[in-house]
């Protein structure tokens, strides 16, 4: 087991960002500290083969060459929010706008594209690094200094845990999320991958990505991924409106509704049957955004067809998007008294 503490690259405005390399029973890691991201996580395939399974970067030029968000902590509140504005005990509060006119992922200078700073790594009791960010009352629109930290850990063989957590000197909404771009192959198309989400129930979206409120049973859609199914069988042929504006998933699936869960419970599974890799993903969080990255086309005549538009699919552990404005979606709503935690592991192995 071991933990390795290095420099990762300089900012232009001098900031020095942190690499840990964290390994441990045949998994690594590779996380940073510019947007507490995880950069690298190497897996072996079913002969035993090393790879690659986020589409991360390794050095500072690749890094570049990513979306800021690849592998980042997401925050102060991830997905989007309606409208870039909510009311929390009776006073509304006005958020930068990014996506239209709502606010995605915490507006445009959110978590994911600051640099944390490096508190702690060690292998004791397994190898860990634990990043930190303080985010000043009035960070985005958003109510209450935030103390925000993200520790990644290899808790066992081929298990890595992400927790994060936050406190507040006032009451606040948050939701944070890991944004990794996965796929087990370690490059080429992802339409052979076979996805597992434990959801009885989806957010459909309106035409600005924004959820319309309703929480659909996915019985009978193409969102029953209750079993093991293709990404391309999900979405060929298709005709629901919901994939075809996507063209492909980018829904929050509903995992449950109890904010008070400290244990996680199973909620996906992608298996690739080129390489044998499994990864499975176990949350506390209620809601799992799946994104496969726009994997349809569509013709002219509305028929879909699988693509390979994206080389990567991501889980999102997160809560629901738009809660605040929601009354009926599981509260968002901290306090000093109630901080933030969220526990998130993935499981890695491989299958003949």
């Amino acid at each position: 087991m071991t933990a390795e503490r290095r420099p990762f690259e300089t900012l232009p405005n001098g900031t020095d960002i942190e690499a840990v390399d964290l390994a441990r029973d045949g998994i690594a890691v590779t996380v940073v500290s510019q947007g507490a991201a995880m950069a690298r996580l190497r897996a072996p395939d079913r002969s035993g083969v090393m790879g690659d399974i986020v589409r991360g970067f390794h050095d500072a030029q690749s890094r570049a060459c990513r979306p800021p968000v690849s592998g980042a902590t997401v925050g102060r509140y991830a997905n989007r929010i309606g409208s870039a504005s909510f009311v929390l005990d009776g006073h509304r509060h006005t958020l930068t706008a990014n996506k239209g006119p709502h606010c995605l992922h915490g507006g445009p200078d959110a978590y994911h594209t600051r640099p944390w700073r490096l508190e702690a790594a060690g292998d004791t009791p397994h190898p860990f690094a634990t990043f930190a960010l303080t985010s000043p009352d009035g960070d985005g629109g958003f109510p209450g200094r935030l103390e925000v930290t993200a520790t990644y850990a290899l808790t066992g063989p081929g298990e890595l845990t992400m927790t994060c957590e936050a406190r507040t000197d006032r009451p606040t909404v948050v939701s944070l999320t890991n944004h990794a771009f996965f796929n087990l192959a370690g490059g080429g198309p992802i339409n052979d991958h076979r996805l597992q989400v434990a959801a009885e129930a989806f957010l459909p979206l309106d035409a600005t990505q924004l959820p319309t409120g309703e929480i659909r049973p996915v019985d009978g859609t193409r969102f029953d991924l209750r079993r093991p199914t293709g990404l391309a069988d999900a979405v060929a042929g298709s005709d629901d409106p919901q994939l075809l504006q996507e063209r492909g998933f980018d829904h929050c699936f509903v995992l449950h509704r109890d904010t008070s869960l400290s244990q996680p419970r199973f909620a996906a599974r992608a298996f690739d049957p080129h390489s044998g890799r499994v990864l499975e993903l176990l949350t506390t969080a209620p809601g799992l955004q799946v994104y496969t990255g726009a994997i349809l086309a569509v013709d002219e005549d509305g028929t879909a067809r699988p693509i390979a538009l994206s080389d990567g699919f991501c889980l999102e552990p997160q809560a629901f998007p738009d809660a605040p404005n929601r009354p009926e979606f599981p509260s968002t709503r901290i306090t000093p008294g109630h901080p933030f935690r969220q526990v998130t592991v993935y499981r890695v192995s491989s299958a003949p």
